[in-house]
């Protein structure tokens, strides 16, 4: 019994001195190179017969192919498909086939050992319930191990979106075979990686000289259009409000939705205000294919009655407190006199000044006030009616002071006539008082501005800068918020807030 790997090619026997007592034995990877892709046994005349457990009845194989193909059952989507062919022209699923062999050798898809595969050998992949399997190259086989190593994991879910299909595409470079693909992910692929151009020309008509970061704004829009890409466009560039539709289950974000449109865009100042549902729900509208429905939300309320005699307590402390509290503030009048004081200051040195409430009761009282001191103002609620009269006379006239409504001002609103801003009481929510701020900080502005916040100082200051510090914290984690430099100005608490029930 010889091993013939072991012997000088010299001393090696010839096939036609084996009798058929003769009993040859080799490294398993020497049978494999005598047999494929090329049986060159046979070609010297022997007759190879293989048992029903012969781990050498292989089969070499030929034109692999991969492929991106639009998926039937999603738009937009591409299945991942790779085949190949044995000798007789047999074509197999490769994915699954490399999928199988992975899930019973894992070291497949590691990294030290793909590195170590000879190119010029073989990977055996059996087939199932066949007797014949199939011996697949290295050198061809090694690149989709390192660059489908995901879909290898997960064969079963091997399709891809447009945007990552269009990636796939330049892998076709280092896989050494183009991907068999339609025409219309070819064009999007091109048009990803060369539609950007930093200087385009503005649309005919336009009048006017756009900004360094205007130009770059417009060379956007035009690349997410030849793309076919939805957007969202914040803030300079537009104050139209898309924030209209941040509760995707509102009336005008449904009726928005059924828009047909080949492109689609978002304008706001605010993306994201109270919570992260509120931008999924932009993108629903922009990309609905990707932004799926939210599941339903249901809510349950359980009132729990007190009874008699917690009643009477409460209704006893609740009337105790709302007294005092009225006649300390009436006797004292230190929660507005902090605030004229300041204003009438700032009015002076020539400031121009926002004042933002939640109340639009207070404004009321401020601007009492400020008629006692002579002091020109004009306010802005919910129940105004001459929105724009009121902003053209603080704009463009002699009035230093405008009072203004958290929620009726703090959108829409462009006052770069403003340097000075100031909020009364806090919000537990700081994107909108920091979308209130920017109302004088818009396109236009020329002037270095304040922004000054009053804070009580009483138990529920604690409690609404530490809420206050959460949305903060979340807003900047999520969305890359820069802060902004502000004065912290402490005063007592105004009535409004401590004698709410």
């Amino acid at each position: 019994m010889q091993r013939i790997t072991k012997l000088p090619k010299s001393k090696r026997p010839a096939f036609d001195d084996i009798s058929e007592n003769s009993i040859v034995y080799a490294d398993p990877m020497a049978w494999v190179e005598q047999l494929v892709p090329e049986n060159k046994i046979e070609g010297l005349g022997w007759k190879v017969e293989h048992t029903l457990d012969s781990q050498f009845n292989l089969s070499a194989t030929q034109n692999l192919q991969l492929s991106l193909n639009e998926s039937e059952k999603k738009q937009d989507w591409f299945n991942v498909g790779a085949t190949i062919q044995d000798m007789n022209g047999n074509t197999y699923n490769l994915i699954d086939l490399l999928g199988y062999a992975i899930q019973h050798n894992p070291h497949l898809l590691e990294d030290d050992y793909i590195e170590k595969m000879d190119s010029d050998s073989f990977l055996i992949v059996h087939l199932r319930e066949a007797q014949t399997q199939l011996a697949l190259r290295n050198q061809e086989i090694k690149p989709i191990l390192i660059y489908l190593k995901e879909i290898l994991r997960h064969p079963e879910s091997a399709t891809l979106d447009q945007y990552d299909a269009a990636q796939f595409l330049d892998l076709q470079h280092h896989l050494g075979m183009p991907w068999r693909t339609n025409e219309r992910l070819k064009i999007f692929a091109e048009k990803l990686q060369n539609s950007y151009q930093d200087q385009i020309c503005t649309p005919q008509g336009f009048q006017g000289e756009l900004r360094p970061y205007q130009q770059q704004g417009l060379a956007w829009l035009q690349f997410l259009r030849e793309t076919e890409h939805g957007g969202i466009l914040a803030d300079d560039m537009g104050l139209d409000e898309a924030q209209n539709i941040k509760n995707p289950r509102a009336k005008a974000s449904q009726v928005v939705r059924q828009i047909k449109a080949k492109h689609r865009l978002c304008l706001t100042g605010t993306p994201m205000e109270n919570h992260l549902g509120e931008l999924w729900s932009l993108f629903h509208f922009l990309m609905p294919e990707v932004a799926k429905e939210l599941p339903e939300k249901t809510t349950i309320e359980v009132n729990i009655d007190m009874n008699e005699q917690q009643s009477k307590l409460y209704e006893a402390v609740r009337a105790t407190m709302q007294k005092n509290i009225r006649e300390l503030i009436a006797a004292k009048g230190f929660h507005r006199n902090h605030l004229l004081e300041m204003v009438q200051d700032m009015v002076e040195e020539g400031r121009k000044i926002l004042i933002f409430s939640q109340f639009t009761t207070m404004l009321q009282l401020i601007e009492e006030h400020l008629k006692t001191l002579n002091i020109r103002n004009v306010k802005l609620t919910g129940q105004t009616k001459k929105r724009d009269e009121v902003i053209t006379a603080f704009q463009a006239g002699d009035i230093p002071v405008f009072l203004i409504s958290l929620k009726a001002g703090g959108v829409g609103l462009n006052l770069t006539a403003a340097d000075t801003v100031i909020h009364y009481d806090p919000w537990w929510n700081p994107a909108a008082e920091d979308q209130a701020s920017d109302r004088a900080w818009r396109i236009g502005q020329d002037k270095p501005g304040d922004v000054l916040k009053r804070y009580r100082n009483v138990f529920a200051k604690n409690h609404l800068l530490e809420k206050s510090f959460d949305e903060k914290n979340m807003d900047d984690t999520e969305v890359g918020a820069v802060p902004n430099h502000e004065y912290h100005v402490s005063s007592p608490y105004q009535k409004d807030q401590l004698i709410r029930q």
